[in-house]
């Protein structure tokens, strides 16, 4: 029988001192090049909801990934083009507190805004998007080609409103916004408890050429409105190869795919299909239009015999709460 087992992700990650380079745009100048008084400044302190990173092994320390901030404001009249973005990158961070102050001061003129934060990862040296466009944070979208099976796909998200018009009258006014983010997508894993079978039942040569097509068979989101915080641009078709041999090696078996979906306030059901090949792309098994249920902050895990087995009904599903509550989705 298959089952998933949904963990709930719902600690702090204790961050406090970050270090690392940045990209801002220099602020505008009033004239005689002093910072204009007439504007506010300010201050962003983030929170994260993400703890325990979800695929912890994946990501250890030395990657080839740095974390990335960005910061949006955007105006009622025009929420697609921010009124002013600020864009840091963190190649250090060491957990302590459960907040910390984005090292980005925002001088802006006393109008009204809503901030958006968005944190993603980006390839080391290169400072530009690699997962997701982040043109503008209303209509964040998946890259192709996909990359799935990734523990850096992990993305989170913030909003706050900012009502700066009254202070309109006042000069080298300075304040300070909070903001607790969280997850825009929920990871899920495929962990197969049959490659010992997979083995014995196709060579071991065999196994060490085989790879796991992970296909969205149905349509899933593949953007994001972070102002919302609702999943869009629905797709059907996604999918993305891993090889066998990149698997990792887990407690209770081997866990052959990962990924990320965008999700809302509501859980939902993605529709996968798992394709085992060899090495010359002859089909070994399939098991075909799986129910992947998943929702915001629960991390969830699909564990079966994949690689041998064409079932794909029968899914037990545990949901941990204040207690176990299983769920027949036959």
């Amino acid at each position: 029988m298959k089952k998933n087992i949904l963990n709930r992700l719902n600690c702090l990650v204790m961050l406090c001192l970050l270090t690392g380079c940045f990209h801002e745009s220099p602020d505008p100048l009033a004239p005689g090049g002093m910072v204009d008084p007439t504007k506010v400044n300010v201050e962003v302190n983030v929170s994260l909801d993400f703890t325990i990173d979800p695929f912890v092994t994946q990501s250890r320390a030395g990657s080839d990934f740095y974390r990335r901030f960005i910061v949006d404001l955007y105006r009622k009249d025009d929420l697609l083009r921010p009124a002013e973005r600020k864009v840091i990158i963190i190649d250090e961070v060491r957990t302590k507190e459960e907040a910390f102050r984005l090292p980005i001061n925002l001088n802006v003129q006393p109008l009204d805004y809503t901030m958006v934060v968005w944190t993603d990862y980006i390839k080391v040296g290169t400072g530009e998007d690699y997962f997701y466009n982040t043109t503008a944070l209303t209509d964040i979208y998946s890259l192709e080609p996909y990359q799935g099976n990734c523990a850096y796909r992990d993305a989170l998200y913030g909003t706050a409103l900012l009502n700066l018009s009254e202070y309109s009258n006042e000069w080298n006014k300075k304040i300070q916004v909070s903001i607790d983010l969280e997850r825009a997508a929920s990871p899920i894993r495929i962990i197969a408890t049959d490659y010992e079978h997979f083995v014995e039942k196709h060579g071991k040569k065999v196994a060490e050429k085989a790879t796991v097509t992970f296909t969205y068979s149905f349509y899933v989101p593949m953007g994001f409105n972070a102002l919302t915080g609702l999943p869009m641009r629905s797709q059907m078709g996604t999918s993305f190869v891993v090889p066998l041999s990149m698997a990792e090696r887990l407690e209770g078996g081997l866990q052959i795919a990962t990924d990320f979906i965008f999700v809302g306030e509501e859980g939902t059901n993605a529709i996968v299909t798992l394709d085992i090949k060899d090495e010359g792309g002859n089909l070994l098994n399939q098991v075909k239009n799986m129910q992947v249920p998943y929702r915001k902050g629960y991390l969830t895990t699909l564990k079966n015999n994949f690689l041998t087995s064409e079932q794909s009904s029968g899914i037990e599903v545990d949901v941990e709460f204040d207690e176990d509550i299983n769920v027949d989705i036959d």
